[in-house]
């Protein structure tokens, strides 16, 4: 889902164009202007039900009055530093010595990748092959049938290589900017809470004061309903 989001910012704001995409994101944070916010297109599972693009600099959290630039890199940034929370959240820091390794279509955007390896604070390694997801599953699958050490013999033959290494002086930042994503991204659930409930608020007042009209249509609806069981 989240490159599906950046191919649908990548239309928008760029006409399809990766390069001018790439361009919004190859300048270092700004240490005296950070900003973060995010894009979730479908509710998230953690925290529970959150929907919708928040950011830091408004008190509605509207992200989409700002310029393109700054869109393009706040949710792709944001798509980041989530994850990046998230596995802190679960009790995992990488050591200095950690790879990570990507895969997928993404993996053929270096741009995409040196952010990633700022974010993180780690090497990104990428698989040579470039169905290596798909690969992963195959062996998984023939592990199964015939066992680990045959698809040990198969495995892969392709092998990894290091496309970046985090920037000590960007990831420095975009550690503050964890910290700063958490506490937007909770104003942002209060925020919703807010509005729920205001909206629940006023149904019940709308309940309260207007009783007859509601059995009117409660009437009504009845009245529709057997007219028509009488057709």
């Amino acid at each position: 889902m989240t490159s599906h989001l950046r191919e649908e910012l990548c239309e928008k704001h760029c006409r399809g164009d990766w390069s001018r995409y790439n361009q919004s994101l190859t300048q270092p944070p700004d240490t005296e202007d950070l900003f973060v916010g995010n894009y979730l297109l479908l509710p998230e599972i953690i925290p529970v039900g959150l929907k919708g693009a928040f950011c830091t600099s408004d008190p509605d959290f509207s992200l989409w009055t700002h310029p393109p630039d700054r869109i393009i890199r706040t949710v792709t940034e944001g798509q980041f530093l989530s994850k990046r929370n998230h596995i802190a959240a679960a009790g995992y820091e990488p050591s200095p010595d950690a790879r990570l390794i990507v895969v997928g279509g993404a993996s053929v955007n270096n741009t995409l990748l040196q952010l990633i390896s700022n974010v993180f604070g780690m090497k990104v390694y990428r698989v040579g092959s470039a169905n290596a997801a798909a690969r992963g599953a195959a062996l998984l699958a023939y592990a199964g049938i015939h066992g680990v050490d045959k698809m040990r013999e198969v495995g892969y033959k392709d092998g990894f290589e290091v496309v970046a290494v985090p920037d000590p002086a960007a990831h420095d930042t975009y550690c503050i900017m964890r910290k700063l994503y958490t506490e937007t991204q909770e104003k942002y659930v209060h925020h919703l809470v807010k509005v729920e409930e205001e909206r629940i608020a006023m149904e019940e007042f709308r309940n309260r004061a207007f009783p007859v009209r509601r059995q009117y249509r409660s009437n009504s609806t009845a009245s529709t309903s057997s007219a028509r069981s009488k057709k």
